[in-house]
């Protein structure tokens, strides 16, 4: 189920991700695909880094302030 979030990052932090992902290097999605998938997968991502963590820490920071998120993600 895809919900969506209105406003979840602020201004600054939707400002830096933009910034990062616009100048960042990605690579070929196959190099970390398993052998089945490697020939079906077509995509770019960024390479596991530690500039990857601090991303995906600034949008788990936002998720965790979201009184919706939360409430979506509360075990039933």
């Amino acid at each position: 189920m895809a919900v969506r979030i209105p406003n979840l990052l602020t201004a600054e932090e939707l400002a830096h991700l933009t910034h990062c992902l616009a100048t960042a290097d990605f690579i070929d999605g196959k190099l970390t695909a398993g052998w089945h998938a490697r020939s079906v997968k077509q995509n770019q991502q960024l390479p596991q880094a530690a500039s990857t963590d601090a991303l995906k820490g600034i949008i788990l920071t936002a998720l965790d302030r979201s009184p919706l998120f939360q409430a979506i993600a509360a075990p039933a």
